[in-house]
This record gives structure tokens, sequence and C-alpha cells, in this order.
């Protein structure tokens, strides 16, 4: 069913607006009206348009009305269906038939005696009258029927209203209402006798009779006619004082339950006690209707709870089953695996839990992906706390979703305080002590959680009224809006004894958690963690009676953590405990789970978490469930046998090391043995060493020395570079140098740029020059340097193949070497030919060639290289399998 609220007893209207429709379509809206839910044959549609003139085209006329006003109400309001089209629009939400179910109620409230009650229902009724009904189908004979009838229902309404008054004790502030209603319809019997009955009750006797007169008079003028029997006998009874004609004593007695239901939010039940909340429902259903999301909130005690479920959930249960959840710890099991039915309405109540209670982060967005599911098939709203909107944020998929209907839920206005004040006291009978509601307003102004507080006072209120009278004494002795429910709590408390006060101080503290900034939230708990025994179940109930918490089928839940707000006790049992607390609701779903598994030991607790659970229940003795005692008990009774099983295998390993201690030393003593041998043999090659490089200094001396003696100048040379080659030391070196020295003409050289990099190559037969702008290859084989070939633009570093063919150069600049369309740090150059080609060994190509770390293989069949790059720098050894030289 579709919540479009459609109004014809009047001029047409449509969600509280004046409908801006053609005349052809205001009909075929109206006619639909009439049979909202069932179906219309367009036959009858275009009898209502034209009559029996319809012209050839009303088989196209009636579709296009359709069409337009699906695009005003949405698509879903208007089926077609076999033989013409069906609104789905909620009966209850068109006037018309609200307005005949509140006469109804009117009528059989009256016939029970209740008629204070009766008169707020017929007020209702009457305030949906705007003007004539149904005027768009005063052209259709079956519109004009209906209309008539609506019109004799309103005439019964007024009346029935009357009679309600007067039954109330009001005869004398109805005196001029029943002239006005006597003087709209001077034929209506029943209105000269509700006249007449209002003015003898109001003392006024004779005006009585001469308005029975008056309508003996009119009856016989206008109609011809004696007045009917009923006429008669009230003359009758005025003319000898009945008793049963003055009820201005008669105790009326208001309705037995309190209309406010004080902490606990209002419930889809509750619709019509509901008040204060007109223009919020219209808005956020007008947004259900476009977009099919709404994610609503605001802060605690805004009312967030109560407009969801008697203002929007109410709405949509005149036609389905909307379905209202809490996420609690477990999202998953609170949503169910199976999808609500197409269109149906879902409620995620009090999300924030999905971020307080809730600690598996992928139970919570598979939750929500279930959520987005179900809006693709029907309407979804969430309420969530205001300081948690951000906690969104984390699941993209879903926030994008919800930052379409955000709808903030402000404070109530003023008119919006006095309506859910006056509202419900007018429909119980109650009446208000004039100052009380101004007072009120004025009171919960500015409070934090005002809702839920005004709720309570008036409860506490009601409590203390004088008959049906709820006066400003009573509101002050029930502590004021924020003293009114810790004196209840506090009342409750003291009443108790002293071993129920400490079952009440557990029970509440499971009942609530804090968060970071130390704010209160409630938890909802299974009642079996809370109710293990009958003293438990007997308080349990004491609270509930007391309003202070609600208990459905399976779970406990605060009324509303308010209450750990006002309640000083309750605030300082949260801050002395935190420790406390959060081992005791761990401990509670450790002890819960443990015993629906079958108490399998598995699950017990063990070590450091074992070891502070009975450090806690020992130093506080806390009032533990029967479960919870078991658990802890299996718990030590597996710890002791742990131990146990420790101290066995402690003894095993012991007998075992001492074992080992009898291999060992067998073991010791030959290994002993066998690094002894080791030792001598090492001493003995330390000895050969020495030996070897006694000699080896001894050759070079007498090489040097030979040098020194030798005739021949090229003689001396080669016995100066052996000495280096057999004993590279200061000594040998200083021989040869000092022989290059005394004969400068030995040594050629040649000017270039600053030179990068020098590498001779392995024959000996030519040197690798690398500068800034150049690289090349220098002859020596002769007598001079003079002669060379260019190989390459500058480099930083040579690497020269074992076969001297081939040379790896490193560029000596960022730029690299200028390769067709790409800058190379490193490069293979023939030496012979002087043709190049790009290092690219595997995990080299594309980074930079670090030249002090490019080296061939003895072989020349592999080359390492270092290679990095400004965000990765390591060592790129390939496997070098492809042959580079």
């Amino acid at each position: 069913m579709v919540v479009v609220e459609i109004a014809a007893l009047g001029p047409l209207e449509i969600r509280g607006q004046a409908a801006t429709l053609s005349p052809r379509d205001r009909t075929v809206l109206c006619a639909l009206a009439l049979t909202a839910g069932h179906v219309m044959s367009a036959e009858r549609l275009a009898d209502a348009l034209w009559g029996e003139s319809a012209p050839p085209s009303w088989h196209k006329v009636v579709p296009g009305c359709v069409m337009r006003l699906r695009r005003l109400l949405g698509t879903e309001a208007i089926e077609t269906m076999t033989p013409g089209y069906r609104l789905t629009v909620v009966p209850e939400d068109i006037d018309l038939f609200r307005f005949e179910r509140l006469l109804g109620r009117g009528r059989e409230l009256l016939l029970l005696g209740e008629p204070e009650r009766a008169g707020y229902a017929l007020d209702e009724a009457l305030g949906l009258w705007r003007g004539a009904p149904l005027s768009d189908l005063g052209d259709w004979e079956p519109g004009r029927i209906e209309a008539d009838r609506l019109d004799e229902l309103h005439l019964q309404a007024q009346e029935c209203r009357i009679e309600a008054a007067l039954r109330s004790g009001r005869a004398v502030e109805m005196i001029a209402d029943a002239h006005r209603r006597v003087a709209e319809a001077p034929l209506r019997e029943r209105r000269w006798a509700l006249l007449a009955q209002a003015q003898y009750q109001a003392g006024q006797q004779a005006q009585a009779l001469r308005t029975l007169r008056r309508a003996r008079s009119v009856l016989a003028s206008e109609l011809g006619l004696d007045p009917g029997a009923d006429l008669l006998a009230l003359e009758a009874a005025i003319l000898r004082q009945d008793p049963a004609l003055d009820i201005r004593s008669a105790d009326v007695t208001a309705a037995a339950d309190c209309p406010w239901p004080g902490l606990v939010p209002y419930g889809i039940s509750d619709v019509d006690s509901f008040f204060g909340r007109d223009r919020e429902i219209t808005e956020c259903l007008d947004r259900l209707a476009t977009t099919r999301i709404l994610v609503i909130t605001g802060p605690s005690g805004s009312g967030k709870s109560s407009l969801v479920r008697a203002g929007l959930a109410a709405r949509f249960a005149r036609g389905g089953h909307p379905v209202v959840i809490t996420p609690g710890a477990d999202p998953l099991a609170a949503v169910g695996p199976e999808p609500l039915p197409a269109g149906e309405l879902l409620v995620v109540d009090q999300a924030e839990e999905l971020f307080t209670l809730t600690t598996d982060p992928d139970a919570r967005s598979q939750f929500l992906a279930r959520l987005i599911r179900h809006h693709d098939r029907g309407p979804l709203v969430m309420v969530l706390r205001a300081d948690r909107v951000g906690d969104l944020a984390a699941f993209p998929d879903f926030a994008r979703l919800a930052e379409r209907e955000l709808y903030l839920l402000g404070p109530l206005t003023d008119a919006g305080l006095r309506a859910a004040i006056e509202g419900p006291a007018r429909q119980a009978g109650l009446l208000l002590e004039p100052g009380l509601v101004d007072l009120l307003v004025r009171d919960v102004e500015g409070e934090p959680g005002a809702l839920p507080l005004l709720s309570h006072v008036l409860q506490r209120t009601w409590q203390s009224r004088e008959g049906r009278i709820l006066t400003v004494a009573g509101y002050r002795a029930s502590g004021g809006i924020r003293g009114s429910v810790a004196q209840a709590a506090e009342q409750l408390y003291q009443s108790l004894a002293p071993t129920q006060q400490g079952q009440l101080r557990h029970l509440l503290l499971r009942l609530v958690s804090t968060t970071d900034d130390n704010d209160a939230v409630r938890i909802r708990v299974p009642r079996p963690m809370l109710a293990g025994d009958r003293d438990r179940e007997r308080l349990l109930e004491v609270l509930t009676d007391a309003r202070l918490v609600t208990i459905d089928r399976d779970s406990v839940e605060l009324s509303h953590e308010c209450l750990a707000r006002v309640w000083p006790r309750l605030r300082g049992w949260l801050d002395d405990d935190v420790e406390g607390r959060r081992i005791l609701r761990h401990l509670a779903g450790a002890a819960q789970t443990w015993d629906g598994m079958g108490r399998v030991d598995s699950e017990l607790y063990r070590g450091v978490r074992l070891s502070q659970a009975l450090a806690w229940a020992e130093n506080n003795d806390p009032d533990l469930t029967a479960t919870e005692r078991d658990f802890l008990a299996a718990a030590g009774r597996a710890r002791e046998a742990d131990i146990r099983a420790a101290e066995q295998a402690a003894h095993a390993r012991a007998r075992n090391r001492r074992r080992g201690r009898l291999i060992a030393g067998a073991t010791t003593a030959l290994l002993v043995v066998a690094l002894v041998a080791a030792f001598v043999a090492v001493r003995q090659q330390q000895a050969r060493d020495a030996a070897d490089l006694a000699a080896l200094i001894s050759d070079a001396n007498r090489v040097d020395d030979a040098s020194r003696s030798a005739t021949g100048l090229d003689q001396a040379l080669l016995y100066a570079v052996q000495a280096v080659r057999v004993h590279d030391a200061p000594e040998t070196r200083n021989t040869l140098l000092a022989l290059l020295s005394q004969h400068p003409d030995l040594i050629r050289s040649v000017r270039t740029g600053p030179v990068q990099s020098l590498e001779t190559t392995p024959d000996g037969t030519g040197i690798v020059v690398g500068t800034d702008t150049s690289t090349d290859v220098y002859d020596v084989a002769g007598d001079r340097l003079d002669h060379y070939h260019h190989l390459a633009a500058g480099s930083s570093a040579a690497e020269v193949s074992p076969d001297n063919r081939k040379i790896v150069l490193v560029a000596s600049s960022s730029s690299g070497f200028a390769e067709a369309s790409a800058a190379l740090s490193a490069k293979v150059v023939d030496a012979a030919t002087g043709a190049d080609e790009p290092l690219t060994l595997p995990g080299v190509a594309g980074h930079w060639v670090y030249g002090a770390d490019v080296s061939y293989s003895g072989d020349g069949r592999r080359l390492a290289a270092y290679a990095g790059s400004s965000d990765l720098i390591g060592l790129r050894a390939s496997d070098l399998r492809r042959r580079v030289g």
C-alpha cells in the first residue's frame, strides 16, 4: 500500500495541499478514492467524467488521466488491473474513510459511558470537514448519492458531539452551539431536543420548555406534523423534573490507563495518542514516497523512535506489515536471512547500536549491504543518533544512499509541545489545571532529551491527579522535568531490601554502557542473562512496573538512556567501576556462548583474562547468574587441570634433561678430544702459512734487492715490477716509484677533460678513459699515447670483458646516453667497431645503473649490475644467462 493523504471532504487536497489538477484528473481521483483498494472499471470512470455522452476517445483520455495522477501520487499509487484501475492508497489516509471510522468510534464510546473520549473522537472527525464533500463528482449520480450520505453522517456527528458534551457536564458552554445547529437544520427533531436538554441542565427550565414549543410550531408549519415521541417524552420529563435529566453532579470518570508512556517510546499501537509531530510526519512520508529511503537523525531524547514507530510505521501498518528492528550485538540475526516482501517498510531503530554494540566489522558491512538490497524492494527508514552519523562514512555504498535523504529531527515547537500534552489528556478524558501546560512548556524548553522526560513527568503527575484533573501541585511533587525520573528511580531503590539494592545495581550496570565521551548508552541484554532465578525475575517485574526498563519476549533494556544522565546514583555507579563493567559484559557474553554451545572447554577463559575475571569476582563479590558462576568455576577447574598437566610435563622434561646431561657428558668428552686434535691441526697449518709468507717476503726482498743492484734500467724495472707482484707492500712499491721518478722519460701523458673513469684492458694493450664529454680507448702498445679511437659520449665508469671485445659504459650525467627517443644510463659497446646496444639485463632495464657496481665474471659469460631509482634502491641481480661478451 502507498501512503498518500487524500482529502475530499471539501476542495480536493493531496498531502495537505490544494491539488493542482485539471477537472478531469480531479474527477478520476475522487472516483477512485470512493472505492480505494478495489478495482473500478475504465467504463465507470468514463461515466463519472461524461455520463452517457462519453466521446469516442474516452478509452485514451482515461489512461491519460491515470498517467498524470501516477506522476503526482507515485507510480505504485494506481494499479492497472482487469477491468480497470485500483487506488492502492491506504483507506485510512483518505479523509472520507477516516471520518467514518472516527464517527463510529465516538458513538461506541458514548455507548460505553466515556463521553469525554467520545467527544475527542468526534472533534477529530468534524475537524476533517472543510466544505461540501466530493464536489468534483456533482454531475455523477453515484457521486451525488455518496455526497448526500456523507452530509447526513456529518449532521449526525454534530449532534453526537453535543450529546457527548452534555454527558460530560458541559451544558452551559454547549447552549450556543446547540442554537447554531438548530438554525442550520430546523427540521431535525434531535437538535431541538439537545438544545432543550442543554438549557434544562444549565438551570434554564423555562427556556427549555419554550424551545420545545417552538419545535412543535416549526414542524407543524413546515411539515404539518406533530413532534415525535422523543420530543414529547423529553417535555414530560422536564415538566416533572425527572432526575435522570440532570447529570451536573454525575461522576465523569477518565480512562483508567495513563495516556503518556513515560520513558518508553510510543509504539505502532499508540498512533491515536501520538501528538505534536504532524508536520514532521507529512514531510517524512513525502520523502519516502519519492526516494524510498530516510535516515532520521537527532540527539538522544528528541523523539526519533516515537516518530518512526507511532508516526511512520503506524501509517504503513494500515495496509501492510512494517518491520521494526534494532541491530544490537548481532545485526545479521536482527534483520534475518530472508528478505521482506516487496513494498513492505523496514525500520532500523537505534542504528547507533551498529557502532556501539556490534564489534564485528564484517557483520556491520553485511548488515548495511542487506539494507541496500531491501531498498531496491521497499521503503527503508533508519533512526541514527546525531553523534553517530559520521560513522556511516566508513561504508561508502550506504553513505551515498543515505545522504540523499538525511532528515534532522529538531525539538518540538511550542505548539507541538502543547499538543503532546493536551492531546492525550483530552483523549483520555483528563483535565489540565490552568497554568500547568504553560509551566511544562517553560520547564522543558532547552532541556536535553526533553521528550522522554516530559512524558515521564506527565505520567508521574497523572499518578498524583485529583479525580481527573492533573494539577500544578502534582507536577511539583513529582520533582519537575529533570527531577521526576531521578525521584522515581531513587524511591524505587530506597523501597528495596539491602540485598535487592545490590541486585538492582548489578542489573542496571548490565544494561548501560558508556562511550569514549562517557555518554551513557543502553544495551539490550538477553533475558536469560539477567533472570537466572526467582529473585531476579521479581526485581525485573518491579522495574518494568516502574517503567524504568522494558521487557519483550527475548530481551531486556533500559527504557531510556536519560535515566543514567539524570539519576545521580546510577551515574555514580557507572563512574565507579569502569573496568569491572567491561569485565562483566565480556563475562556475561562468554558464559552465554559457552552455555549455548554445550559447555565445551574450548570456550572457557584462559590465561590473563581468566586471572582478571577471578580477581575481580573475588574482590567485588558481583551478583552473577548461575550460568556465569558455573562458567568461572569450570574455567578455574580447567586451569587447575592445565597446571597439573604442566607439572607432569615439567617432571618429564626434568627426566629427559638428566638423560640428556649423561649423553651430553659423553658427547662433550668426545668433542674435547676432537677440538684438541683440530686445534693442533690449525696451529700446524698456521705455522705452515707463516713459513710460506716468510718465504714469499724473502723472495720479494731478494727481487727488490736485485732491482737496486741491477746495472741495466730495463733489468731493474723488471725486478721492481716482479717484486710488487710477489709481495705488494710499501717497500716494493717505493722501489718501483723511485725508479720511475729517476727516469721521467719513461712516463707518457696526454691531456684530456676531467677524468671520470679509467680502466685498462685485460690484455694490457689499452686504456679506456671516460670524461664528462667523451669516452676513448688509448693504445699503449707503442711508445706514444696519441693514438686512440672514440667510443661514446662521456661516461662515469667502464668495465671491459675478459676477452677485450665488449665494454660496458655507464653514463656520466642524469640525461644518460641519448639513444633514439630514450635516455639510457648504461650500454654495451663493441671495442672493435664502436657499435653499441642498451644494457637490458633482467631487473636493470628502466632503472639507473651505478657504474661502480658493474662487473664481468671471470669467464665473461655473466655480468652483474646495481640499479636503483628515486623510490626503489636495491641490488638487482639477474641470473645473467644471456651471453654479453
